[in-house]
C-alpha cells in the first residue's frame, strides 16, 4: 500500500478491558486502558476505506460494553466514543453520518473537518452538535475530526500533590498563553490515579514539530521537584524522537508515515 495513502485514526472510548475484534486490512499501533481514566485508546492506521471500516467494527464491538451512566473516571469526557480524530485525507463527514444514523450518537466535528475548532471549545459547549442534538442516554454526544500529527504523554509522578499537578497544568496554560515557545500548543491537565498511587501531568502537545518532548518534561520536573515517569499514550513519529529520549515507544508506536 502506498504510504501517502495511508490515514491514522486514534479514538478514545470511555472505557476499559475492551477486548481488540479483528481489524482486517489496518495495522495496530496501539491498544491500551487505563482504570483511573477509565478510557481506552487505540491507534490504527490503513487506507481510508479500511479506516472507515476498522472505526464502525469497534463502535459495534464496544458500545454495547460502555455505559457512562456508570463511569467515573478521572479524564474528563462527552460520549462512549469520545473523541475519533484522523490525520490524512479523510471523509470524516462521511463516517460521522453513518455513525449517527446507526448508533443515534450525535456528532460535532472539530479540527480540519470544521474549519479549526478547538477541541476543548467543543468540551466546552461553544458549538451545537453537527449530526442530531440530544446526547444518547448512555452513550453521550461523540467529536470527530480530522486534525494535525499530536503527541500524547504523561509524566507520573510517586509523591506530587494533586493541587501540584493541576498547579503544574495550570502554569503550561499561562505560559502557552503568554507565548512561551517551549509550550506552544501544549495542553495539560493534572490528576490524580489512585488506583495506581501517581499523581499526573496529562499533556497533548498539538505542535510537536516546534515543541522538543525532552524539555518539557525537564521543565515539568523541575517545577515538580523530583524525577517522573514518562508515557507515551498512543503514537510517536519518527521524526520526533531524536528530542524525546525520555521516551521509551514500542517499535508498533513510532509512525513513519
Amino acid at each position: 500500500m502506498n504510504a501517502l495513502a495511508k490515514v491514522l485514526a486514534v479514538p478514545n472510548w470511555s472505557g476499559i478491558d475492551l477486548p481488540l475484534p479483528d481489524l482486517p486490512g489496518v495495522e495496530i499501533h496501539f491498544h491500551a486502558g487505563d482504570a483511573d481514566h477509565e478510557r481506552t485508546v487505540t491507534a490504527y492506521s490503513g487506507s481510508p476505506e479500511a479506516v472507515h471500516l476498522a472505526t464502525m467494527t469497534l463502535a459495534e464491538a464496544w458500545l454495547p460494553l460502555i455505559d457512562l451512566r456508570r463511569q467515573h473516571g478521572v479524564h474528563p469526557r462527552m460520549g462512549a466514543l469520545d473523541v475519533c480524530p484522523f490525520v490524512g485525507e479523510f471523509d470524516v463527514l462521511a463516517l460521522a453520518e453513518e455513525f449517527h444514523h446507526r448508533f443515534a450518537i450525535p456528532v460535532t466535528l472539530y479540527g480540519l473537518s470544521a474549519n479549526g475548532r478547538l477541541l476543548p471549545d467543543v468540551r466546552r459547549g461553544l458549538y451545537p452538535s453537527d449530526f442530531g442534538h440530544d446526547p444518547h442516554p448512555h452513550w453521550g454526544t461523540t467529536v470527530m475530526g480530522q486534525r494535525e500529527f499530536l503527541v500524547a504523554l504523561n509524566v507520573n509522578f510517586r509523591d506530587l500533590s494533586l493541587a501540584a499537578a493541576k498547579s503544574i497544568a495550570r502554569e503550561i496554560r499561562h505560559r502557552r498563553e503568554a507565548g512561551d515557545p517551549l509550550l506552544s500548543g501544549v495542553r495539560a491537565l493534572g490528576l490524580e490515579l489512585s488506583r495506581r498511587g501517581l499523581t499526573q501531568v496529562s499533556l497533548n502537545l498539538t505542535q510537536p514539530d516546534g515543541t522538543p518532548i525532552d524539555p518539557i518534561v525537564e521543565w515539568i520536573e523541575s517545577i515538580a521537584g523530583q524525577p517522573g515517569d514518562v508515557e507515551l499514550v498512543g503514537v510517536i513519529h519518527q521524526r520526533h524522537l531524536p528530542a524525546a529520549n525520555r521516551v521509551r515507544p514500542s517499535p508498533e508506536q513510532i509512525i513513519r508515515f
